[in-house]
């Protein structure tokens, strides 16, 4: 597939005379108005770049910029925008997040919606959130559907397991507003070129791929579709064609796009408490309040809409503002209650830079020193590939010493809990691209361990997993948990993600194409229920008498026996008496009291 701009034929060839049109139009349109002022790809080429997607990514700026100056010279205001939440919870969600008591089901917090709408706040759109599950309340339904007769784009988030749903209530929303202009994002809209090339079954017009905040305010601004970089629709003037944009517009690389204030932070909306689920299940009781909210870590990958060090450069603390007012407004709270609560940094990974990490840290110290009620809080964290692989027992044991002390300042400053996924303890963990190998993720895990607690994340059920016996994975499985044990291991069985290059490769290992077939997902809650296992054997070349998956089921039954295994073994068992005395905050046993919650929940699920 070629890069933008491209245009697909439903097949997946490229058309080229269709492209070659395009790439000659090297012209941008500035409004939505009558009078339109007209820029050349070449006029748009500053500070140096050079580029077509540079230049495209500039321009894409310019175009919402305008946009918005024109309507408020001519006083228009912006179209209505409804945000909506597309995604359900399912009472047989054992086989994905599995254990959860059901009244601390994790659910879905919409923390996308959230965050574009705190953008389209900013930006003067009006702007709803609504959650479709909501439809199913009679009183609810009435307010939503008069949102719905009232509004110019509806814009939904959904996972895989969910779309059917949102298929059926887009179709609804359609008929009530024959105008409305319909954009799915997250997980699903991956797919965008068959749900925007079956729109009379999807209803769906275009998919965002990516970040939505800019692709929704140009279309609030009455952007054109063919100018918003990172949309996928279909080209009215052939209904054979769909033009995909790249995915990763606006760059943060330009400084053109890092100038402009429509690249600046802000700080998502609050989300109410109905719809605040519980983020960590053992973790709930402990501290039923909780406050959701994004430090805008600097992510390393250019294409992503946050704050980042190559917009702000070593001014660290810029990279906590849009968070540290929703920080000191939940302590503030917590006066209030009496009572600490829980603070969950939902953005990305906490260490992509030790001055990130370290402003996290300065933070939370300083707020939680200046408070009688605390704040604990949880993050996630990644490990990356060490460089100086030749450096040898010095080098490491300096990492380690550093990672010692980082750990220590975290629980310092409230830290009881990171999520690092460590994936795969069987087979290779190079192959799910992870920069690091296993020994280097161990190192990391096992710095953390009597500082603060580690949720690790395994998977089971890749496709190498299936080379080995059922009682050699257990065996590996449960040695690695036992050697390096932590309080929260969790084990999710393997899925391909709709729209991936792994979708690609593994879609005909599966019974049921949930691509074209949405309703396999009201059997089945994740895509790893419609994995044949025959197909991944007879590729792997494995013989007859070595198969013992006969049903994706068969590996969440071998997870539970791990889980139930481990939980109750005596090295679990040691590993809660070294966190007797530990004190966060002030709190002592905090982390035992998290650890033995987190067994309770666990095995209730898997029992009952």
């Amino acid at each position: 597939m070629s890069e933008w701009p491209s245009t697909i034929i439903p097949n997946g060839e490229t058309s080229k005379e269709k492209e070659d049109e395009m790439k000659k139009a090297k012209t941008v349109e500035l409004s939505p108005f009558d009078k339109r002022k007209q820029i050349s790809a070449e006029d748009l080429e500053e500070n140096g770049e050079s580029s077509l997607e540079s230049g495209e990514s500039i321009a894409m700026v310019k175009v919402v910029e305008q946009a918005i100056l024109e309507h408020e010279k001519y006083n228009i205001k912006p179209k209505k925008v409804i945000l909506i939440d597309g995604n359900r919870c399912y009472a047989k969600d054992i086989a994905y997040r599995f254990g959860d008591d059901e009244e601390e089901s994790s659910g879905f917090i919409p923390l996308g919606l959230a965050r574009i709408a705190g953008y389209l706040d900013k930006h003067k759109v009006p702007c709803s959130m609504v959650r479709l599950q909501d439809l199913d309340n009679s009183t609810k339904e009435k307010d939503i559907l008069k949102l719905v007769i009232e509004a110019d784009i509806v814009a939904v988030s959904s996972l895989s397991p969910s779309i059917g749903g949102v298929f059926s209530a887009l179709k609804q929303f359609k008929e009530l507003n024959p105008k409305l202009k319909t954009v799915l994002g997250a997980q699903h809209a991956l797919d965008y070129e068959h749900i925007v090339s079956h729109k009379d079954e999807t209803n769906i017009d275009a998919c965002v791929i990516g970040q939505g905040e800019i692709a929704l305010t140009a279309l609030a601004y009455g952007v054109p579709d063919n100018q918003i970089g990172n949309m996928a629709y279909l080209d009215e003037t052939s209904e054979a064609t769909i033009i995909k944009r790249n995915a990763n517009y606006p760059r943060l690389t330009e400084q053109a796009v890092i100038a402009s204030e429509l690249m600046r932070p802000v700080a998502a909306r609050e989300i109410s408490i109905e719809w605040s689920h519980t983020v960590v299940p053992e973790l709930a009781k402990i501290y039923p309040e909780s406050i959701v909210t994004e430090s805008n870590s600097g992510c390393k990958h250019p294409c992503k809409f946050c704050t980042n060090l190559r917009m702000y450069g070593t001014n660290c603390e810029s990279t906590l503002e849009t968070s540290e007012s929703e920080i000191k407004k939940g302590l503030k709270r917590a006066q209030q209650l009496k009572q600490d609560i829980l603070i969950y940094f939902a953005d990305g990974m906490i260490n992509t830079s030790d001055e990130h990490l370290e402003a996290i840290v300065s933070l939370m110290t300083r707020e939680n020193a200046s408070n009688e009620y605390k704040a604990v809080w949880y993050a996630f964290t990644s490990v990356e590939k060490e460089e100086d692989a030749e450096a040898g027992c010095d080098k490491k044991a300096m990492r380690l010493g550093k990672m010692a002390r980082q750990f220590e300042a975290m629980s310092q400053s409230g830290c009881v809990m990171l999520a690092f996924g460590m994936e795969d303890v069987v087979g290779d963990r190079s192959k799910q691209g992870k920069g690091a190998d296993l020994e280097r993720a161990i190192e990391v895990t096992d710095s953390a361990r009597e500082k603060i607690l580690v949720r690790l994340l395994l998977i089971m059920g890749l496709e190498d997993h299936y080379n080995f016996s059922r009682d050699e994975i257990k065996e590996r499985t449960l040695s690695h948990m036992k050697a390096h044990p932590q309080a929260a291991y969790r084990i999710n069985s393997w899925t391909p993600i709709v729209g991936t290059s792994d979708f690609d490769k593994y879609h005909n290992f599966l019974t049921r194409d949930v691509r074209k077939d949405p309703e396999a997902f009201s059997e089945h809650d994740t895509m790893h229920g419609v994995i044949d296992p025959v197909k991944m054997y007879d590729s792997l070349g494995i013989p007859e008498e070595q198969r013992w998956v006969k049903d994706p089921k068969d590996w969440v039954v071998l997870r539970n026996e791990i889980m139930q295994e481990y939980l109750r073994s005596p090295e679990h068992e040691a590993f809660l008496e070294t966190l007797k005395g530990k004190s966060i905050n002030g709190k002592e046993n905090i982390l035992y009291d998290i650890a033995v919650e987190f067994r309770r929940i666990t095995l209730t699920g898997i029992e009952k």
